[in-house]
């Protein structure tokens, strides 16, 4: 095996060595080259594919992290300022699993496995502040798997019972909320973390619990028990809701009528949220009804002999009056008012400036089209004279030139990007086109054409005899006839190559 690697490389010497100075740059270069791109692909092929094992991390979780991987040693990286690490992509989920069975990430501190690990010698207090530790820790994992909320704190303050009802000392409870980009709460949101947090803590009220966000706003605020303000919020909404539904239903119709940007629309509606109740009592006095008659007799004292005694009667009755009793609540969000406005832009043409280039033309619509696009208006929105509805079409030119400014930068852009593109794509081309044909010449420098010897350039009468001839033999003929060829047609500079071989063999030899 040894021989052969020798022989192989001893005739790989002597044909570099035959090469001149410049065969011999482009076959080192071409070497190296290889080697050079076999190398890469080894690095790249071997080079592990990291991805996301946790991301988000607070520092302990990450340290805590990062000790467990290196006893398991385990490669890792760390980005993001440390809250990002990075596994090999085959351990992910392997790694994953392992440190979900220690509790890893710990997703808001502590929980009730605390009590996991028995503590025989613990005290009372040690009981009591692990119960409060495990109590936050819950609550904070509940609170934390929001879509919003990216992490979440949770501090209660469990004061000690007191025997007298006055000394007692209120539950309270502070939340921290670290929302997730882009992300906020609504007012809902706050008071159901509130209530969710109330309910889970014996004695706490929803009144004791302030809840703020990692930039110290006080989202607690939106608890606060104002009924005003909370039936404002809710008036308000109500208002922007009747608002809209008026403007999409308007706006598709005039988009229709007069085309797609050619429109604009605003309503204001004026709601009445005033709650009233009425109550109606009414009496027909036509139809009575006996409810009681009562009778009275009464003696009276006289001369029995005389005739002059006796007896008075007395009657009494009640009638009841027929009455109606009517209670009415009107309902509330009732549109008191509706106001319209409508701008619709007119028409263009096209026709020749001054300068002979075309230019458009605005066109305004006729009354009689803005009549008609009124009435349309009107009974879109239910036009109620007696509410005192106002409707206001009116016809003006739009300013487009922003728009017809964007649109020719947009067209410039894309015109630029067409062209960068392709010059891109032929630079490409002609790169390869340029590779392709220096590859070409240098394999024709290293090739020499062979061509079969023809019967006249035999130097043999028969031609038969050609076929029989071994190729390696046809070769040294035809390159001895090139060279008397060549010798004949310049003597000279057959003479000065053949000094020049002299040389270069001599010097060879002392080397």
């Amino acid at each position: 095996m040894f021989e052969q690697l020798k022989t192989v490389y001893l005739q790989f010497r002597e044909t570099f060595l035959r090469f001149d100075k410049r065969k011999r740059f482009i076959v080192a270069g071409t070497a190296f080259g290889t080697l050079f791109l076999l190398i890469g692909v080894i690095l790249i092929s071997s080079k592990k594919d990291y991805r996301v094992l946790y991301s988000q991390l607070n520092p302990q979780e990450a340290g805590t992290i990062v000790e467990k991987l290196k006893t398991d040693k385990i490669s890792y990286k760390l980005m993001a300022g440390g809250t990002t690490i990075l596994v090999p992509g085959k351990k992910v989920y392997g790694e994953r699993i392992a440190l979900a069975n220690q509790g890893l990430p710990s997703q808001g501190g502590v929980g009730y496995e605390i009590f996991d690990k028995n503590n025989i010698g613990a005290t009372d207090f040690v009981q009591r502040v692990n119960y409060q530790r495990a109590l936050e820790g819950e609550l904070a994992r509940t609170i934390s798997s929001l879509h919003e909320v990216k992490r979440a704190r949770v501090h209660l303050v469990l004061p000690n019972e007191s025997l007298f009802v006055k000394d007692q000392k209120p539950t309270t409870a502070s939340i921290t909320l670290q929302l997730n980009p882009f992300n906020k709460l609504s007012s809902q949101q706050v008071r159901g973390i509130a209530n969710l947090v109330s309910s889970s803590v014996e004695g706490l009220h929803p009144k004791n619990i302030t809840i703020i966000d990692s930039y110290g706003n006080i989202l607690s605020k939106m608890l606060e028990n104002d009924d005003s303000m909370g039936l404002t919020a809710s008036q308000i909404t109500i208002q922007k809701k009747v608002e809209d539904y008026y403007t999409k239903k308007v706006q598709s119709l005039m988009e229709t009528a007069v085309g797609q940007g050619n429109a604009i629309v605003r309503v204001t509606a004026d709601l009445d949220f005033n709650k009233v109740q009425k109550t109606f009592e009414k009496y027909n006095p036509d139809t009575t009804v006996l409810r009681s008659e009562e009778t009275n007799y009464q003696l009276t004292a006289g001369d029995t002999a005389n005739g002059s005694g006796g007896k008075v009667e007395n009657h009494i009755r009640n009638y009841e009056i027929n009455k109606t009793v009517q209670n009415v609540v009107q309902a509330v969000g009732n549109i008191r008012r509706l106001s319209v406005a409508v701008m619709v832009d007119g028409s263009y043409k096209t026709i020749k400036g001054k300068n002979g280039k075309p230019i458009r033309q605005y066109v305004p619509r006729s009354a009689e089209e803005m009549r008609k696009l009124s009435g349309v208006v009107k009974s879109a929105i239910g036009f109620d004279a007696k509410r005192h509805d106002n409707i206001n079409v009116v016809n003006v030119a739009f300013d487009r030139s922003l728009m017809e400014n964007e649109q020719a930068a947009f067209a410039a852009a894309g015109k630029h990007a067409f062209w960068a593109d392709i010059i891109r794509k032929a630079l490409y081309g002609l790169s390869i086109l340029i590779g392709l044909f220096g590859l070409m010449k240098i394999i024709r420098s290293f090739k020499m054409e062979i061509r079969p010897l023809k019967d006249a350039e035999l130097p043999f009468g028969d031609a038969e005899i050609a076929h029989e001839i071994p190729i390696e033999t046809q070769k040294k003929i035809q390159i001895q006839q090139k060279v008397a060829s060549l010798t004949n047609e310049n003597p000279n500079g057959a003479a000065k190559l053949l000094k020049a071989w002299l040389v270069d063999e001599a010097e060879e030899k002392n080397v």
